[in-house]
């Protein structure tokens, strides 16, 4: 892994220890949210680099610790599109795909921190962990990962990843106490392979997907 995947474990591991011991010292609220959301993603890769847009849908339980600290268990699924049609690989006699789309779905727990609370309002980062399945298949819908013939020799790869995902976002409580919500945050997946391609490409990095996630959070426990 890479310096900035350990940082991106350390700075959610610091969530966590700080959001024990501040539990400790504040009394916990014990709220509990049903979040539901629908998110505008892009992909960031050999094919493309957050040009084209595609949607997902996601859900989870949000538990509110303290007035700071809260926690998302959730799950979404979707997809995500590229294409590039002027790609040329960098590994002669292969047949690379130019075109992808990819179906994804994902799994994760994330640490939230308000970093301010007004009134009706929060701010808060977050930083997670997961795992995410995805499969990309090609313009005629074949899985492209079966296809040897679209990657160099011997280059093979699965379809679960882990994910960090890091973020930031905003809350506004209703007098209902229904709140919506707008989260914009990096999948920060570990693997270049979203696209079929790794080292046929230029790009020496993990492939990306950036998602802005706009949603509502429903009471469940007082």
């Amino acid at each position: 892994m890479t310096f900035l995947t350990y940082s991106r474990l350390w700075a959610f591991f610091a969530l966590l220890y700080f959001s024990s011991d501040t539990l400790v010292a504040q009394e916990k609220s014990g709220k509990e949210y049903l979040s539901l959301g629908l998110n505008m993603n892009t992909y960031s890769g050999d094919l493309g680099r957050y040009e084209k847009w595609t949607s997902s849908a996601q859900g989870g339980i949000i538990l509110q610790h303290s007035t700071k600290w809260s926690s998302l268990f959730a799950a979404g699924v979707g997809y995500i599109i590229g294409d590039d049609m002027d790609f040329v690989p960098i590994s002669p006699g292969i047949q690379t795909n130019r075109f992808f789309r990819t179906t994804f779905l994902s799994f994760h727990y994330e640490a939230r921190y308000n970093v301010l609370v007004k009134r009706s309002w929060e701010f808060f980062l977050s930083q997670g962990i997961g795992v995410m399945r995805y499969t990309p298949r090609d313009g005629q819908g074949s899985i492209l990962q079966n296809q040897e013939n679209t990657r160099p020799q011997g280059e093979t790869y699965g379809n679960l990843t882990l994910m960090l995902p890091t973020g930031a976002g905003a809350v506004y409580t209703l007098p209902n106490q229904w709140q919506g919500m707008v989260q914009i945050y990096f999948f920060n997946t570990q693997t270049p392979f979203l696209d079929n391609i790794d080292t046929a490409g230029t790009r020496d990095r993990n492939d990306n997907i950036l998602a802005v996630k706009i949603g509502f959070q429903i009471p469940l426990k007082n």
